[in-house]
């Protein structure tokens, strides 16, 4: 595996296969769900897991995305109340860099087209943290996010994972998100 990431990185962007027969300038849909690991930081409320969800489309090298992040919270005092956390953005992912390598599958014995992206992700989203009986919190935010996504692509479809670093802020708040999850699309 290693030899075969080193003699696709030294080789010539042009001798690199193509997407298994998927145009890569074609706008296509994008899916995704995963979790997040870190600090949430929400005014008086506090949270460390979250889950999220993303849809879009992606052409080339750019998507578009819509994020929904939903959390539990507590207070960042003594109080034992749990809370809520939602996020909803739009996310531009940039690939900044690509690599391609074909891989041997071992079930089917066929060979698949693996892709590799590292990706910068800015943001702009609105947050919503609540607790029982007070009044909810609601407030824009911005972030930046580093990541790597790597997919398989088959005629038709394509599916993969991917791992990234997510810093928001918003007002004096800062929260810093080891994010992963599983990305589909078309």
């Amino acid at each position: 595996m290693i030899a075969s990431v080193a003699r696709v990185a030294a080789a010539d962007p042009a001798e690199l296969p193509d997407r298994a027969g998927l145009p890569d300038d074609a706008l296509h849909l994008v899916g995704g769900f995963g979790f997040d690991l870190g600090r949430i930081a929400a005014g008086p409320m506090i949270g460390y897991a979250a889950v999220h969800g993303v849809f879009g489309a992606r052409s080339r090298r750019i998507a578009v995305l819509e994020e929904l992040e939903l959390a539990p919270t507590e207070a960042r005092a003594d109080d034992q109340r749990i809370g809520g956390f939602a996020r909803g953005a739009i996310e531009a992912r940039v690939s900044m860099w690509q690599g391609r390598v074909l891989e041997r599958r071992r079930i089917r014995e066929s060979e698949v087209l693996a892709r590799g992206d590292l990706w910068i992700e800015p943001a702009i989203g609105y947050e919503l943290a609540s607790r029982p009986n007070e009044q909810v919190l609601g407030r824009a935010d911005v972030s930046l996010a580093i990541g790597y996504q790597e997919t398989r692509h088959a005629p038709g479809s394509w599916n993969g994972s991917y791992a990234a670093v997510r810093v928001t802020a918003s007002g004096d708040d800062v929260s810093v998100l080891f994010t992963s999850g599983v990305v589909f699309g078309n």
